[in-house]
């Protein structure tokens, strides 16, 4: 039950890239273009490594990425302010997460068309720098301004309350919400 408590900042690059996975699109186009032009690819050949690439990428390489940042967050926690969620923890996983993703998709085309890994990174790396900017933009925006409500859930102890007579109230769990304003300050307690 501790592990399903656990809460890094991949995941959330996690769901956001699946909250916008139509960029995957815009990300296959953009690299096409750069893989003809950056590495002589004809346009069959650009389409097929864009497209396996990041599908390799999006399924794999995110999920894989997501769990590694683990590791890095045993190291780097210790020594972050804000540990987990520090800022600068939040930039380190959207680049160690794009990083590792544009790896594991420049590693599946090097396997398929025998291309050499220090060609193909830059190419594959400029379409995938353009999503995660957008993502990480977005992820910036969404909380500006807007006050942020926390769901509690607990089980109090006691959990047997005698009312008058001998109706008895039992309460085996209860719900609150915690309201933070814009500072993240708690509004209630």
């Amino acid at each position: 039950m501790i592990l399903l408590n656990i809460v890094w900042p991949a995941i959330y690059v996690y769901a956001e890239l699946w909250h916008f996975w139509f960029l995957v699109f815009a990300t296959i186009v953009i690299e096409i273009f750069t893989i003809k032009a950056m590495l002589n690819y004809d346009y069959k050949k650009s389409v097929l490594a864009s497209v396996i690439g990041n599908l390799v990428s999006g399924l794999v390489g995110t999920f894989l990425m997501m769990w590694a940042m683990l590791v890095w967050h045993l190291v780097a926690d210790n020594f972050m302010p804000q540990a987990t969620f520090d800022k600068l923890n939040w930039i380190a996983t959207y680049i160690l997460m794009c990083l590792g993703s544009v790896f594991v998709e420049t590693l599946t085309i090097k396997l398929i068309f025998k291309d050499t890994i220090k060609r193909l990174f830059i190419p594959l790396l400029i379409g995938n720098l353009l999503t995660y900017a957008f993502i990480a933009y977005t992820m910036t925006q969404k909380d500006q301004g807007e006050k942020r409500t926390e769901n509690v859930m607990y089980s109090p102890i006691p959990n047997r309350f005698k009312l008058s007579g001998n109706t008895q109230l039992v309460i085996f769990t209860a719900k609150t919400e915690i309201d933070h304003d814009k500072n993240d300050s708690m509004i209630n307690k």
